[in-house]
């Protein structure tokens, strides 16, 4: 058991102890069964005991996928050792939605330090659990791949006059592959109609049998602000706080409810 806040050390103490014990069993046996046995059992009896280690090895190989100071060779050694407790665990559910939400952070932020784990570590997954859930992973790879290519060529169609202040960059989420979530509905700014109902009609032309519904509480945004003449900062911002701010543009005192009303926001 613990208490301890840092994931990382967590992780990495939990990793070596297992490494340790199972190459001790290996080396004090040479390979003898019975021995084996017993600690495959006690492992199994102590992991399906701890519920929130399914969560930690979600969040684990996260960090590990995202980490840019270390070499590929360890970091693949540790997702090797993940895939190998969560052939332990018994509530592989509890990973499986918190590893989805995890690779739709870095999918749609664009936190992906290296593919080659990415698909590496769905490789593994796909070994251990079976092809169906590993599947809908690779469906959310084809989906951000497909977007780039979209985006693309969308930009380069659409008249760059009307976009000189704007740079668009969409994420194309089939329902389906990616995980579901309850959402709040917002109102498209004005400042984005145009781009937006274009796109849409963009989309609709390749993709008839579909239709397009905003996530604004998905994705990030980045907004120029002036906040006087000679003060001009550039904000990261989540979606629904970009439509906040751009209420701004239209008004400079704005209520609390007259915020709701413009944005569309309960």
């Amino acid at each position: 058991k613990t208490n301890c806040s840092d994931l990382r050390k967590f992780t990495r103490g939990f990793f070596q102890w297992f490494c340790k014990y199972a190459d001790l069993v290996k080396t004090c046996s040479e390979n003898g069964r019975f021995l084996h046995e017993q600690f495959e059992l006690a492992f199994n009896n102590f992991v399906r005991e701890n519920t929130v280690i399914s969560k930690l090895l979600a969040k684990a190989s996260h960090q590990t996928i995202c980490d840019r100071t270390v070499d590929s060779a360890k970091s693949e050694k540790i997702l090797e050792i993940i895939v190998k407790i969560y052939g332990y665990i018994r509530d592989k559910d509890v990973f499986d939605h918190a590893y989805q939400l995890l690779l739709q952070d870095r999918l749609l932020r664009k936190k992906i330090s290296s593919k080659h784990l990415e698909r590496k570590m769905i490789s593994s997954l796909k070994a251990e659990a079976g092809y169906q859930w590993p599947r809908q992973l690779e469906g959310m790879f084809e989906d951000a791949n497909l977007s780039r290519t979209l985006t693309k060529e969308f930009n380069s169609e659409w008249n760059p006059d009307k976009t000189k202040d704007l740079e668009f960059s969409i994420t194309i989420c089939r329902h389906g592959q990616w995980p579901n979530s309850s959402y709040a509905p917002s109102k498209t700014p004005p400042e984005l109609k145009d781009v937006a109902d274009n796109f849409r009609k963009f989309y609709i032309s390749r993709y008839r049998e579909r239709a397009i519904q905003w996530r604004m509480d998905m994705g990030e945004a980045e907004v120029q602000v002036k906040f006087n003449p000679r003060t001009t900062v550039r904000l990261a911002v989540s979606p629904y706080q970009m439509c906040i701010l751009l209420c701004f543009n239209r008004e400079k005192i704005i209520t609390y409810g007259k915020i709701l009303d413009m944005t569309g926001l309960k």
